[in-house]
Formats: structure tokens, C-alpha cells, sequence
């Protein structure tokens, strides 16, 4: 008794570019019909071998990821955060870095997207929070007084309510006050899950901690 409006997403491959036995043109067109839902859906891609190279790279960068949790191969940079009045730093902004034992430095735009994918950014993301706190603690007790530190919180971790518990265990391990502790988040992660978020949020303010709003006008640039 309803009506129902279907798309379709088409991957497209050709005989015998794209492959010559059956098994490999349906795993292309197979390849390329994902490409075509990355792309929004409803649309059609023809496949291109660099959708395959793409594919195993972010298997090694998942395989990568996994092993640089065992291996602590994560670091976090410190970006001073200054008043702009008074030219004085306010705080820091923890940034995260993957340093891998072999092959040095990887950028955050080459890993970041692979672990919200995979749910990595939740056991990365709570390391961070841990770190991040620690090291504010530690300024604070160095005799750097009323230091801010602010933490990004990925779509992925908004949308788990343990956030909250994540953020709660990281400011009662370090001992940090919940006003030194200033969460961001991004525009378009709150239009993307608004009810949720906004109830996260509000959790997250009633532990006393700070919420910031990252990059603002770069997306929908709508309060």
C-alpha cells in the first residue's frame, strides 16, 4: 500500500579491457558499482583500475592502523591556541600523527577517513582524549595556569553515546577539571545527526566541559 521510488547504482565494465573471464569482470563491475554509490548513489561508474589500487591501500592502511594501536605509534602535536585581544596562549589543540616504525611520518588526511570507517576512531579517539588530558594536567601542575585544551571528536564518536563515558574516564584518570577540557566539533557532523548529537552535547556540557564549533563556515554555515 506504498509507494516506493528506487535508484540504481551501475558498475560498468567492458570485455575484455576490464577482464577476460567472467569471475573478474563481475568483481570490477562489482568494484565499480561501489564507486557509483560513493558517489551518491543513483548514478552509474565504469571501472578504472586505480578503483582496485585504491582499495588495497586502504586495506593496508586499516592493517596499518591496527598494528600502530599495538605498537603506540601514535603521537599528538600541541597547536597553541592565542587570544587575539591580549596575543597571550589561551590553550593548545591536540593533533593527532602517525608515526609508523617503518616508512616515517603519515598524514592525518591519509588515515583519518579509513579509521572512522572501520570504527578505529573510537579506541584512537579515547587515546587522544587520555593524552590530550595528561599532558594539560601536567601544564597546569607546571605552573601554567587557566591552559585550555581542545580535542576534535569525529561523526563516529558523536554517534556513540559512550562518548560521554570515554570523555568522563579520560578527565578522572588525568585528574584535569572539566572547564580545562574543550571539545570541537565540525558543522556539517551536527547537521549530519542533529537530534543525536545535540542530546550528546548537551551531555557532554552538563559535565561542565567546553564545546566548540570547528571550521565554521566552510560547510552549510547555518547556526
Amino acid at each position: 500500500g506504498n509507494d516506493l521510488f528506487i535508484t540504481a547504482s551501475v558498475g560498468i565494465v567492458s570485455y575484455p579491457h576490464d577482464g577476460e573471464t567472467l569471475e573478474e569482470l563481475m568483481k570490477n563491475a562489482d568494484t565499480a558499482m561501489y564507486a557509483a554509490k560513493d558517489a551518491g548513489r543513483n548514478t552509474y561508474c565504469f571501472y578504472d583500475h586505480v578503483m582496485n589500487q585504491n582499495a588495497v591501500t586502504k586495506m593496508q592502511v586499516e592493517r596499518g592502523l591496527r598494528d600502530a594501536i599495538l605498537k603506540n605509534e601514535f603521537v599528538l602535536f600541541y597547536q597553541p591556541i592565542i587570544g587575539v585581544k591580549d596575543g597571550k596562549v589561551r590553550g593548545f589543540e591536540a593533533l593527532l600523527r602517525w608515526f609508523k616504525t617503518e616508512g616515517g611520518l603519515v598524514f592525518p588526511s591519509e588515515f583519518i577517513p579509513v579509521a572512522e570507517e572501520t570504527g578505529l576512531i573510537i579506541p584512537i579517539g579515547e587515546w587522544v582524549l587520555n593524552e590530550a588530558c595528561r599532558f594539560n594536567r601536567k601544564l597546569l601542575d607546571a605552573g601554567h595556569k587557566d591552559m585550555i585544551m581542545s580535542v576534535n571528536i569525529s561523526v563516529a564518536q558523536l554517534r556513540r553515546k559512550n562518548i560521554v563515558d570515554a570523555i568522563k574516564n579520560a578527565l578522572q584518570t588525568s585528574g584535569l577539571e572539566p572547564d580545562r577540557l574543550e571539545i570541537e566539533v565540525t558543522e556539517s557532523m551536527l547537521i549530519d545527526s542533529f537530534d543525536t548529537a545535540i542530546d550528546i552535547l548537551n551531555s557532554i556540557r552538563d559535565l561542565g566541559v567546553r564545546i566548540s564549533l570547528d571550521d565554521f563556515g566552510t560547510g552549510y554555515s547555518s547556526l
